[in-house]
């Protein structure tokens, strides 16, 4: 149910809607990190063979707190305090900033030729999860946005934010609690080749 939101949401994001759209693209990651080291890491954990920590506990916290939500975290402090660094800090961010996009796309490049188009069997646990992803998740964020007024831009970039590929911390978390890491890898692969067709379709729709 966690959509790879860092990773393939920011280069995706700057691609199809440009800079402004990611604040949004950061405040859906919020929502998206503290559900998958929580209620996400639980599930996996009861997978496997290794224990989980706590849903609440030191361990949990120092997941959900990654450096992207951090950042994001001491920027939107600063904003609200009118607080403005240096130029040559602003600078240095800025060229970091710039790095992200080439960068996720290497490494979604690196997921992609480690498919192996040879073993995917479309059997039912795959399609369901592949339902869940790209058509439950999707629909679900047009349906609260009906029912909330909330900017037709932050709308769209949530649909899409929705319609990415699973999280490749989902194989990660498998491996490390001894659970089905082969299955776990084989739908982040299977999630990043169906959301080339899936971004583009709700790009089209929203």
């Amino acid at each position: 149910f966690a959509a790879s939101a860092i990773f393939v949401g920011v280069p995706v994001n700057l691609a199809l809607f440009g800079e402004s759209s990611l604040p949004f693209v950061l405040l859906y990651f919020l929502a998206n990190a503290l559900w998958f080291w929580t209620v996400g890491n639980y599930c996996i954990s009861m997978d496997g063979e290794t224990a989980a920590p706590a849903i609440v506990s030191l361990a949990t916290l120092r997941n959900i707190f990654s450096p992207p939500l951090i950042s994001f975290t001491v920027a939107l402090l600063l904003v609200f305090a009118s607080v403005k660094p240096p130029a040559f800090l602003l600078a240095t961010a800025k060229y970091l900033g710039s790095m992200t996009t080439p960068l996720s796309l290497l490494f979604i490049g690196v997921v992609m030729h480690g498919v192996n188009l040879k073993k995917l069997r479309l059997d039912r646990d795959i399609l369901g999860v592949l339902i869940g992803r790209f058509i439950v998740s999707p629909l679900a964020v047009l349906l609260v946005a009906a029912y909330f007024p909330i900017p037709d831009f932050m709308k769209k970039v949530f649909v899409i934010q929705a319609a990415l590929p699973a999280m490749t911390q989902t194989s990660i978390l498998a491996s490390m609690y001894k659970a089905d890491v082969e299955y776990a890898a084989t739908l982040v692969s299977v999630t990043n080749l169906a959301a080339l067709v899936a971004i583009p379709i709700y790009m089209t729709l929203v």
